[in-house]
C-alpha cells in the first residue's frame, strides 16, 4: 500500500483485475518522479498563496504536535507532506546504513520536512546531523480492516502499531492476489488502538477471517485504501 499503507483467490477470475488494482495500491515500492514532485508541490504552494519554501517543506522548526483529531482534520497539503516525512522515516529503517538525506530524496522530500513533521522519530546528535530513532510515538492515518469493516482512516499512534496494521495490510494483499492465507495467521487476535475521524479511541482486533476478507474485496471496499502517515 502508499504507508499505498495501498487482493484474491487466483480460481476466482472475475477479481483477477481488483486484485491487481489493489496490490499496486498497496506497494511501496513504487516508481516516482520526486523531480516533478517538488516542482509541483512549488506550483501548488504558489497558486495557494503561500512561500515556495513551505511548497519546498523547508525550515526545521518541528510543526506543532497535533492530537489524534487534530491529525485527521489536517488540510491535504499538510497530510501529503507528513506521508512523505514518515515514508523517508520508514526507509531509513529499512535501510539503516543509508542516511536520512538518502531517504528522504527517496521519498520525494527534504530533511527539513522530516525535521517539521516526523520530529518524534527523529533526533539531533551533537554533530547536528540527524538520526532516525528505531520507533516512535508519533501519529500516522491508516486504513484498519477489522470486523467485517473497512476504517478508511484511523489515527495509529505509534510505529510499532503502524508496522502491525501495514503488514496486515499487505498479508491480506498477499492473500487476495496469490490465495496464500499463510502470513495472515500470525495476526489472529492481535488488536491496535486507534482514534476514528468523530474522535472516539477505539480498540481494533485485525481481520483474519479469511471469507470476509474475500467478500470485502468483492464489494470494492478494499480497493481505495490509501496509507496518509
Amino acid at each position: 500500500m502508499r504507508r499505498r499503507d495501498r487482493f484474491f483467490d487466483p480460481e476466482l477470475a472475475a477479481l483477477a483485475e481488483l486484485a491487481e488494482a489493489c496490490d499496486a495500491a498497496m506497494s511501496a515500492n513504487r516508481v516516482r518522479d520526486t523531480r516533478a514532485e517538488y516542482r509541483a508541490r512549488v506550483a501548488k504552494a504558489e497558486r495557494e498563496g503561500r512561500s515556495r519554501a513551505s511548497g519546498r517543506g523547508h525550515g526545521r522548526v518541528p510543526t506543532r504536535r497535533p492530537s489524534a483529531r487534530g491529525v485527521l482534520a489536517l488540510p491535504e497539503h499538510v497530510r501529503e507532506a507528513r506521508g512523505r516525512a514518515h515514508e523517508a522515516v520508514s526507509i531509513v529503517r529499512q535501510h539503516p546504513r543509508r542516511s536520512l538525506s538518502w531517504s528522504a530524496r527517496h521519498a520525494g522530500t527534504t530533511v527539513d520536512a522530516v525535521v517539521r513533521h516526523a520530529p518524534d522519530a527523529i533526533e539531533q546528535l551533537p554533530s547536528g546531523r540527524y538520526r532516525v530513532k528505531p520507533s516512535d510515538r508519533g501519529l500516522r492515518v491508516m486504513p484498519v480492516i477489522s470486523a467485517g469493516m473497512v476504517y478508511a482512516r484511523v489515527a495509529i499512534r505509534g510505529s510499532r502499531q503502524a508496522t502491525l496494521v501495514g503488514e496486515h495490510l499487505a498479508a491480506i494483499g498477499t492473500f487476495l492476489a496469490t490465495g496464500d492465507a499463510k502470513p495472515l495467521r500470525r495476526f489472529a487476535g492481535k488488536t491496535v488502538t486507534g482514534t476514528l475521524p468523530d474522535g472516539g479511541s477505539y480498540r481494533f482486533e485485525l481481520e483474519t477471517d479469511l471469507d470476509v476478507i474475500a467478500e470485502l474485496a468483492f464489494t470494492g471496499e478494499l480497493a481505495d485504501l490509501v496509507v496518509e502517515s
